[in-house]
């Protein structure tokens, strides 16, 4: 790579500016070239309004073009692959320059006057931060297959951030800071200090950002999407500011004069976190001592003051650790879930369902009714799932050799193609069992009515059988039950004075509810050199620990139970020698109040600094609600589980068996049902699978509205009839009613 372009600048007021476009296929000299205009912007998502996770910047220049080594560039640019070129903007104040902004050239943003080379025109270049960038970069180790393990939000992000190009080719060397934090929620358990960072004390694993389909596929989030959602959580926001990007809670900006900030390279080395001052002050009745001077214009406008804020976190708990798999005579022999299971309060229980398609041919002379038993085994770290036998309750071994055993239904006819549905819900698990799931079906012996073993083929036998066990769904029950088995935990807090204005949000990382939730924290405990589960935070030192979650409902409101004010369209002139520009990271210190960036542009021609910010400030007045537990595929907007829904409906009609009399599993009944209703035009849906006869827990039925799990609130049983709620319910839905008889 080499510096293709470079050119000292000077403001109106002075001030040294240096631009330099490097290219990444270049190793020549680099030449000289004049502009007409510079200017960074840096914009966040209003639909956030206070809170807005990502402030993505670009930088505009126009270049005038009167060579025919400029116009050979700007050929270039137009032809060349993303991210070859970058743009280097810094200022100094004459003596030591200092980088303001890097970022990538975009092609597909630049214009080009239509006029002669020999006169000269203007190419309107336009960059940007690679923040965007990340929207089309996959969270993956490869195309298909995901990162491993747990690591610190501060290698999440470092992670997502070095996917960037000129993050290798400015900070690869480690020399320079590429990420600055201030952040200062603190959780009980680690020994507090004022200089402890805590994404780097606090760790999530891998599986919080991607599921697997119920088809095998892996879904990864973008690493914008990651980034999103660690600035949700935290009440962050992340910004290119100066010359790093900032990971800053917003709310920390409250005391910006003496702000703990911690640096990190690219390879994740920190410096000791140290107090800064991040005020500039606008004072126009002293404009000697200002950092700042307001020129006229702009307006006092103000963001309503909030009524409830709302934070679902979604845990995603029921989720299919079979997702996708299909077993066909043998193939594959087993599957290891992704996910590992923990006993917890030895509460944990696992339950399955899936579908089997048995054919059979008998090959001896004389056809004889007869029975196929298949067996399953279930492995979660060092123990095995044993049971299925007539007189013996399920329970859970340390003997390789168990199994579970299911019987097929009789077979009647000599040529036979049976499909039949399997489902069983475990013991709990050993208090201290952990570990992925191993399950391995398998075809195991026939026999006759009497009792009497026969031969399946390929060998000369007496029966042929073929096999495939599909549908599956094997649902971890971390509370034992179906009822208590929720994705999403609502946290909310509500003012206590008349407002009108709601915030919901969001979220996949928080505390819990237990070790293997994919998006659960957990925080270094340095007293014991362990990590473990979070469950008590809070701002600093101080207060009452709260949940995780439940900390950021409260640091939203609290900020906004009033009316608050915003500075709109002002702009502002820098005063302070030696150079020091208003960046995002900045708050502006003005009428007793700190202001924080919404919104700015910074045209380094003039000097002059404009856009929104909005003031900080907090109270008490608010009440924090009970904590709600909501089923999978709520109402919250989350996403759905990664398993497609819980494995208590399974899928489809039939028996599933385990055994029969004797020494041979003893047969139960499990019947699963489900029916469809199209193109309906009244919301009473009468079923008449299994006779009209819906099971008296509600928990084993599910009703889908076109394709949508609808909440039981939304409706109600009455005999065999489902009634869909009047305002769930609208004239040419389809539903589809699943439910299951145990017994």
């Amino acid at each position: 790579m080499g510096a293709r372009f470079q050119q000292t600048f000077y403001s109106e007021k002075q001030g040294v500016i240096g631009v330099t476009i490097d290219d990444s296929s270049f190793s020549g000299t680099s030449q000289g070239f004049s502009l007409t205009s510079l200017e960074i912007a840096w914009r966040g998502d209003d639909g956030k309004e206070r809170f807005s996770p990502i402030i993505g910047s670009e930088c505009k220049f126009g270049m005038i073009i009167n060579t025919s080594d400029l116009e050979t560039f700007i050929t270039d640019l137009i032809t060349a692959q993303e991210g070859r070129f970058t743009v280097t903007v810094s200022t100094s104040n004459g003596i030591t320059p200092e980088t303001r902004w890097v970022g990538y050239i975009t092609t597909d943003l630049t214009s080009i006057e239509d006029v002669p080379l020999s006169v000269g025109y203007v190419a309107n270049i336009t960059c940007v931060d690679g923040l965007g960038v990340l929207k089309g970069v996959q969270y993956s180790q490869t195309l298909t297959s995901p990162h491993t393990g747990k690591e610190t939000f501060i290698e999440h992000i470092l992670r997502c951030l070095n996917n960037l190009a000129f993050v290798n080719l400015y900070y690869g060397s480690n020399l320079l800071t590429l990420l600055k934090t201030a952040c200062n929620w603190h959780e009980t358990t680690w020994t507090y200090s004022s200089t402890k960072d805590p994404l780097a004390n606090s760790r999530v694993s891998h599986s919080a950002f991607y599921h697997i389909d119920n088809k095998g596929n892996y879904k990864f989030k973008t690493c914008y999407e990651v980034l999103e959602a660690i600035c949700t959580a935290w009440g962050a926001r992340i910004v290119f500011s100066g010359d790093c990007f900032w990971f800053i809670q917003v709310n920390q900006m409250a005391s910006p004069t003496a702000v703990n900030v911690v640096q990190y390279k690219s390879d994740g080395t920190a410096a000791t976190g140290s107090n800064q001052d991040l005020r500039l002050e606008n004072d126009q009745l002293n404009l000697t001592s200002s950092d700042l001077q307001r020129f006229s214009g702009g307006f006092f406008q103000f963001f309503a003051p909030l009524e409830k804020v709302t934070v679902d976190y979604n845990h995603i708990q029921s989720r299919n650790t079979l997702p996708g798999v299909n077993f066909k005579d043998g193939s594959p022999v087993s599957y290891t879930s992704v996910d590992t299971v923990d006993s917890g309060l030895a509460t944990t229980r696992l339950n399955y369902s899936g579908q089997m398609r048995m054919t059979t041919d008998w090959q001896a002379l004389t056809f004889q009714n007869f029975f196929v038993q298949f067996r399953i085994q279930v492995n979660v770290g060092s123990y095995y799932l044993n049971g299925g036998i007539s007189g013996t309750s399920p329970e859970w071994t340390v003997i390789n050799t168990d199994w579970f055993y299911v019987l097929s239904p009789i077979v009647v006819v000599e040529e036979n193609t049976e499909v039949f549905s399997i489902s069983f819900l475990t013991p709990p698990l050993p208090l201290g069992a952990s570990g992925t799931v191993t399950f391995k079906p398998a075809i195991y012996k026939a026999f006759d009515m009497a009792g009497n073993e026969l031969v399946i083929a390929p060998t000369l036998g007496d029966v042929d059988v073929s096999w495939e066990l599909f549908n599956n769904y094997l649902e971890v029950l971390e509370d034992g039950t179906f009822d208590d088995q929720s994705d999403i935990f609502r946290f909310s807090a509500t003012n206590d004075a008349s407002a009108s204005k709601t915030v919901q949000l969001s979220t996949v990382l928080g505390d819990g509810p237990n070790t293997v939730t994919p998006g659960h924290i957990e925080i270094y405990n340095d007293t014991t050199t362990t990590w473990v589960n979070s469950d008590a935070w809070r701002v600093g030192n101080s207060g009452t620990a709260k949940a995780f979650s439940q900390l950021l409902v409260n640091e939203i409101i609290k900020g906004q139970l009033t009316p608050v004010k915003r500075l709109t369209g002002f702009s502002y002139q820098n005063l302070n020698p030696p150079y020091k520009p208003l960046q995002p990271h900045n708050v502006i210190y003005w009428d007793s109040g700190n202001y924080v960036c919404q919104n700015m542009s910074w045209d380094l021609k003039r000097d002059i600094f404009s856009g929104d910010w909005f003031k900080l400030q907090s109270a008490a007045g608010y009440t924090e609600q009970a904590i709600q537990y909501l089923p999978e595929n709520s109402d919250s907007g989350v996403p759905t589980t990664s398993g497609g829904g819980s494995a208590a409906s399974g899928g489809g009609g039939g028996v599933s068996t385990g055994g029969s009399g004797g020494t041979q599993p003893a047969v139960q009944s499990v019947n699963v049902y489900s029916q469809e209703f199209l193109d309906t035009t009244s919301n009473a849906l009468t079923v008449t699978q299994n006779s009209g006869v819906l099971p008296g827990n509600e928990a084993y039925i599910k009703v889908y509205q076109n394709g949508q799990k609808l909440l039981q609130s939304q409706w109600s049983v009455s005999g065999s009839v489902v009634t869909i709620d009047s305002t769930t319910h609208y004239d040419g839905s389809n539903y589809e009613i699943e439910f299951i008889i145990i017994g």
